[in-house]
């Protein structure tokens, strides 16, 4: 009963709030500028987790770049106002928010390998081009006219020695809260059951939250949740996969300007360029059962994938509420290391009468 309570008072919380920024982002004439110009328009059709956005019918509505952003800007918003920083600040942090991700290619990660090899682009080098203003666009030109490019690019790459410039080089910053949020949400999983965004963020950036080292944990949890079931689970790698083999089927019919295009570029033309491409990402199936790997071994494809394991740890020997502002990086930290993923599917475009597993 209280369980249920607390959770459902965390929601509105959560909701009160998203209700508030968002009146902020939308009302303000600077923020809704940036907003309402066609290079951060062209986010909302760019999926949030690329191709793993096409691979299976998501339990709820599937995610943007666009709605992402929004999000990380409310964030920012948030913290702001509670260091009570000054206009300028806020301004340079919401901003940097809202373009963070203005970059990103259609499919997002899953194409960018194959645009950095053929053409040398990715999304930290076109997102350099637009906010340098190289396609004379109109958001670069608001950006300059109202704050210090140099700036707002230190603290995107995070490489800003400010010391406001923490809520996204931490390495539990406002990106990546929200990011693993929307990700739980896409896996089906009532995020706010893990974590509600706002109290995270305040775990994260608000000094005087003495409970901030449960929060945070529960949160460095639920990241290491979401690279097991999604990033390295092996739906990651064959969504990849499936990508780069459509791309260098249809190389002769790409050029660089598509990598700033949305994603109906790709699928919605009279003869679209990835043809196919989400008919096999959404009939993918992964067989687990290995007699089943025996009988059907005409049909089934076995291949090798190389990706990169990540294990959130936590150092339990620090103690976040008497530790120093670096107590954050001391505590959490990443462990990588490449293995080999050897999968086994098929192509089903009809409902499969054996018991398999579709990506997820």
């Amino acid at each position: 009963m209280d369980s249920n309570r607390n959770e459902q008072i965390n929601q509105d919380y959560q909701s009160s709030l998203d209700e508030k920024y968002a009146r902020i982002l939308f009302q303000d004439p600077y923020y809704k500028s940036i907003i309402d110009t066609k290079e951060f328009r062209r986010l909302k059709g760019i999926s949030f987790l690329g191709a793993i956005d096409k691979t299976h019918n998501c339990p709820l509505k599937k995610s943007n770049r666009l709605d992402h952003s929004i999000d990380v800007a409310k964030l920012a918003l948030h913290i702001s106002k509670a260091r009570c920083y000054s206009h300028e600040v806020e301004k340079l942090l919401v901003s940097s928010a809202l373009v963070h991700d203005i970059g990103h290619a259609p499919l997002s990660h899953s194409m960018e390998s194959s645009f950095y090899k053929e053409f040398q682009l990715n999304h930290h080098i076109a997102s350099e081009n637009i906010l340098d203003g190289k396609n004379d666009n109109k958001l670069s030109k608001i950006l300059k006219k109202n704050l210090d490019i140099k700036q707002l690019k230190e603290i995107i790459n995070q490489s800003s020695s400010e010391d406001f410039s923490d809520i996204f080089s931490s390495p539990i910053n406002v990106d990546t809260i929200d990011g693993i949020h929307r990700s739980l949400r896409y896996l089906g999983v009532s995020s706010n059951t893990f974590f509600n965004v706002y109290d995270v963020a305040e775990a994260a950036f608000l000094k005087d939250q003495l409970s901030r080292t449960k929060q945070l944990d529960k949160f460095w949890k639920c990241k290491q949740y979401v690279y097991e079931h999604i990033i390295t689970s092996g739906v990651g790698a064959l969504a990849d996969y499936f990508s780069k083999e459509v791309f260098y089927d249809n190389l002769s019919r790409i050029n660089p300007s598509y990598f700033y295009k949305r994603e109906e570029s790709f699928f919605n033309n009279q003869n679209p360029i990835f043809k196919g491409l989400i008919g096999k990402l959404s009939s993918a199936v992964v067989v687990l059962d290995k007699k089943n790997i025996e009988q059907y071994s005409d049909s089934i494809t076995e291949k090798n994938f190389t990706i990169f394991k990540r294990s959130y740890k936590i150092n339990n020997d620090i103690d976040l509420p008497n530790c120093s502002s670096n107590s954050i990086n001391e505590r959490y930290y990443v462990e990588k290391k490449e293995e080999s993923l050897r999968l086994h599917f098929y192509l089903d475009n009809n409902e499969s009468k054996t018991k398999q597993m579709k990506l997820f």
